[in-house]
């Protein structure tokens, strides 16, 4: 799946860096290598997406990029990226996902859903919990709120997000000019061999411990793991109260510019 990723994102003829843990450099880098990418091989294992996404966005940094773009290794794309970029690029956003066609099924109703299914270019103001499987990120601004968190296994996007709007007032958006696609009904994860959630032992055991890091951060925005064991259905128990972190830190009335949607819906989910 990966050297389909590859060969796929080639079109674009951006330089590509394939994130993937030192243990499964033997089968992955020839992929890497056959289809003219590079790769960043981790010093540490079986540490999560949070400090894979962190050493993606260190490597940003110190090449002076202003925008990078992070995707699923079994995602294709199409659309227009230039544009993508260039809103990624503004000073105003942290980051910018791109759409998917399941969102316009379960938005259905919203000026975003609507947008998606009948194919209609615009950037959206989104609260939270989608337009992470590919998406862009604004170096600056993720200097600005610390990068990824290398202590989260699970749901590190997310937690940037919310860093975003607590600490940044800058919202989360969906371009739907550029969408992405998943290329296998199972989702792979950064190389054939493994890697990311692959090697992280007990799922429910390193969901519960990413949560406990957040729930210090965020304790008002989130449901409390106080009392959630590993052998409970961990995903199902978290929740994050977007609608309360957006009315709180977010001026609705001030943001965005005005080429942003700005009476979507904040809270869509059950629409």
């Amino acid at each position: 799946m990966l050297g389909k990723c590859l060969e796929h994102w080639n079109q674009f003829g951006l330089p590509i860096y394939v994130v993937s843990e030192s243990q499964h450099r033997k089968e992955t880098e020839p992929v890497v290598e056959e289809y003219g990418a590079s790769g960043l091989w981790l010093r540490a294992s079986n540490r999560g997406l949070g400090y894979s996404m962190n050493v993606l966005d260190d490597h940003a940094k110190e090449q002076k990029l202003q925008v990078y773009v992070k995707t699923d290794d079994d995602h294709s794309a199409e659309g227009n990226l230039d544009y993508f970029l260039e809103m990624a690029v503004r000073r105003d956003v942290l980051g910018v996902g791109a759409a998917k066609r399941i969102y316009g099924l379960y938005m259905r109703g919203t000026k975003l859903g609507d947008a998606i299914m009948k194919n209609r270019t615009g950037l959206f103001l989104h609260t939270g919990s989608v337009g992470y499987g590919t998406f862009a990120v604004n170096v600056f601004n993720s200097k600005r709120v610390g990068g990824f968190d290398p202590r989260i296994a699970f749901g590190e996007d997310s937690d940037f997000a919310r860093r975003g709007i607590g600490w940044l007032g800058i919202p989360w958006y969906i371009y739907t000019g550029f969408k992405a696609t998943p290329m296998a009904l199972a989702h792979t994860l950064q190389g054939e061999g493994g890697g990311g959630h692959a090697s992280l032992g007990n799922r429910n055991e390193t969901m519960l411990r990413s949560w406990k890091v957040m729930f210090k951060e965020w304790p008002e925005y989130m449901t409390d793991p106080d009392g959630v064991t590993i052998e409970d259905d961990v995903r199902r128990k978290f929740r994050v109260k977007w609608r309360k972190m957006f009315d709180q830190f977010v001026d609705i009335e001030s943001w965005p510019p005005e080429n942003i949607q700005t009476r979507e819906p904040w809270d869509w989910r059950g629409r």
